[in-house]
């Protein structure tokens, strides 16, 4: 943005995320009377390399000039946080540093199917991303009950794999949650009048449904 930059010191290619690449571009002129050649670039770093053909050997005439692109592109593989390299031309030898953060984990949506809103049915929970992962994590995905009568429990509201907690994994690329039972957490709804709180957490974001139960004559 503020134009040519005059190389020294480090050369910052900010934060980029994992699977991403982030690039610094480079501008070679001949400001001598003289013809002179482009001196060997060497590019050293994990991440750091030359976006396309070396510069290396090509003539310049005076006043004349060249460019190229440096990439930084953190690999899948190793921990987040900064990485360092350097960009060597000809003698002359710069530093090069980058820092590395993994990418969000998609945002959870949740999707409930319950035909008949009441006691004594069965349901499922199925819960989508707004777009496939681009790396794993893990979640929870939380059946909570809220009495109508204060103190009520209900021990028969709970998912079909027992209790009202269930864990699970996400891997790079899947659109939405695989459960143990497959793409759905099946649950029943008890016979006892509240709210059944359905709420899932991937990394730093949640979702979260309510069905209500009513009383009915027993």
């Amino acid at each position: 943005g503020a134009g040519l930059q005059p190389l020294a010191g480090v050369v910052d290619f900010g934060v980029v995320e994992r699977g991403a690449a982030g690039t610094r571009h480079f501008t070679i002129a001949n400001r001598m009377s003289d013809v002179l050649s482009v001196p060997l670039l060497a590019v050293q770093g994990a991440g750091f390399a030359l976006a396309g053909a070396s510069p290396s050997g090509i003539v310049l005439q005076p006043g004349e000039g060249t460019s190229f692109d440096l990439e930084f592109r953190p690999g899948a593989q190793g921990a987040a946080g900064a990485r360092s390299g350097s960009l060597a031309i000809g003698d002359r030898s710069y530093g090069l540093t980058g820092t590395v953060v993994d990418p969000p984990l998609p945002h959870p949506k949740l999707a409930i199917d319950l035909a008949q809103t009441a006691s004594a049915q069965q349901g499922a929970v199925s819960v989508k991303f707004d777009a496939p992962a681009r790396i794993g994590g893990s979640g929870t995905l939380t059946l909570d009950f809220r009495p109508v009568v204060s103190g009520a429990t209900d021990p028969a509201i709970v998912f079909a794999s027992g209790g009202r907690v269930i864990s699970f994994t996400v891997t790079a690329g899947d659109a939405q949650v695989s459960f143990a039972s497959g793409l759905t957490a099946p649950f029943q709804t008890g016979t006892t009048a509240g709210a059944l709180v359905f709420t899932v957490q991937l990394g730093g974001s949640t979702d979260q449904q309510t069905i209500a139960i009513s009383p009915a004559a027993v």
